[in-house]
């Protein structure tokens, strides 16, 4: 009886235990190894242009026709998920219809709800409108007209917060869209957006005439090179917030254009001074060193799956960053990768080794996209040795006692291919540098 008991205390002990270590955040050693911070790895010559001027200007042109096409043709769009696969405006139907998903009460989705939202789509009279506008604030773009959430299963690794699948993407303020549809009451609106279509709420946009929209697109632009800075009207009052990746177009005297929504939907524009500091004509020179700043400008950010909270995800991270220079990079990391199919190329028949020894020999610093399925990174050069990217991750897959988990990085980090080697829960075919499948030098 007394080694029964004994056996029995132990057991409580070592339970007691794992869970206590199982709420203790596991550190990646890379991210205290290396410096955070991407200025730190700029080496000789890192103000030299990475393409000539001639040459920027002709893609940063071709980065406003994307930019704006939304308001130059009201026709569909081509959009492609993760895999690759060409997916229908409603394409979270049929999903939805099968698993409902969780909400954020951990619970399961009611089927009757999903059915009413389903409703309120009207998707019988799509397209019911087009009409060029504007976002005047920033807005989520959602799958269904609901800023409540669709999570997988809670238990599984790499599901449930934050991963809620009916967000899709965020608009930044003073973003061009055509408004393609509306839901049944009004209080959602479906948009083509530059980059994404989906689901954006009514009073987040504001309608644009002929006139506005064609003093908005001429141009010339500016870009921010610090996240997050407010924009004040000429009486000093607030009105948004320029983010890295946002475009503001510059009105006569030098004062930025902002748009606003008047009481009927429509838009007004107001004049906002230029911050002095925070601001750059766009597109910004292509060099390494500017490239550094405008990605440490957003160094700090937590991971933000699809815009979720104001934050970005890894494909969110690099498009903002290149929006600076013009260079266009699609919505998710799969398009990002396969934008210019034949400048990719494929390394997903290579061993670990044999990889990374072509990214070392090949990928060009600060201007390489290294992806894998699901993920998308930007390689900024060598550190000791080691090929570094920076990126904005989740976490790195872990495995203990049979079950899967995620050790979280859950920002911008700056890391080997290798980052979690360290761990022996990390096994090798989980580390970046194993599932990389392809790299694209830009432009």
């Amino acid at each position: 009886m007394f080694l029964t008991r004994a056996l029995l205390l132990i057991l409580l002990l070592l339970f007691t235990t794992w869970g206590c270590a199982g709420r203790q955040p596991v550190v990646i050693a890379d991210l205290e190894r290396y410096p955070q911070y991407v200025q730190a790895y700029l080496g000789a010559g890192s103000e030299a242009r990475l393409a000539g001027s001639v040459e920027q200007q002709r893609f940063a042109s071709e980065y406003l026709d994307f930019y704006f096409a939304p308001w130059e043709d009201g026709g569909p769009h081509a959009e492609y998920n993760e895999e690759g696969e060409l997916v229908s405006p409603f394409w979270g139907i049929e999903i939805a219809l099968k698993n409902p998903g969780y909400g954020e009460n951990r619970l399961p989705n009611d089927p009757a709800w999903v059915e009413h939202l389903i409703a309120e789509m009207d998707v019988m009279h799509y397209p019911s409108r087009s009409a060029v506008a504007i976002t005047v604030r920033e807005t989520h773009v959602r799958v269904f007209p609901t800023h409540k959430p669709r999570f997988y299963d809670f238990s599984r690794a790499g599901e449930g917060y934050p991963f809620d699948y009916w967000q899709d993407s965020l608009l930044f303020a003073n973003t061009p869209v055509r408004i393609e549809h509306m839901s049944h009451t009004g209080d959602w609106l479906f948009v083509q957006a530059p980059y994404v279509r989906g689901w954006v709420r009514a009073q987040d946009v504001a309608l644009l005439d002929e006139h506005q929209r064609r003093i908005l697109r001429q141009g010339p632009f500016m870009v921010t090179v610090r996240d997050q800075v407010p924009l004040y009207d000429e009486a000093g009052n607030y009105m948004i917030h320029g983010r890295v990746g946002g475009l503001y177009p510059v009105a006569g005297g030098g004062a930025l254009l902002v748009a606003l929504r008047d009481v009927h939907g429509q838009a007004h524009l107001e004049k906002a001074p230029v911050p002095a500091v925070d601001m750059a004509p766009f597109p910004l020179p292509l060099t390494a060193q500017n490239i550094a700043r405008v990605a440490d400008a957003m160094a700090a950010e937590k991971y933000g799956w699809g815009g979720m909270y104001g934050n970005r995800d890894c494909s969110a991270f690099l498009r903002d960053i290149f929006t600076s220079f013009g260079v266009w990079l699609p919505r998710n990391s799969y398009q990002q990768a396969h934008f210019v199919e034949e400048n990719l190329i494929d390394l997903s028949a290579m061993k670990p080794a044999e990889r990374e020894r072509f990214i070392r020999e090949n990928a060009v610093p600060f201007m390489t996209l290294l992806w894998m399925r699901g993920h998308v990174m930007l390689y900024i050069g060598e550190h000791e040795g080691q090929p570094m990217a920076v990126h904005d991750a989740w976490g790195v897959r872990t495995r203990s006692w049979g079950r899967e988990g995620r050790a979280i990085m859950g920002g911008v980090v700056i890391t080997t291919l290798r980052p979690g080697r360290e761990l022996s829960s990390v096994r090798s075919d989980a580390l970046l540098i194993s599932r990389i499948q392809g790299m694209r030098v830009l432009p």
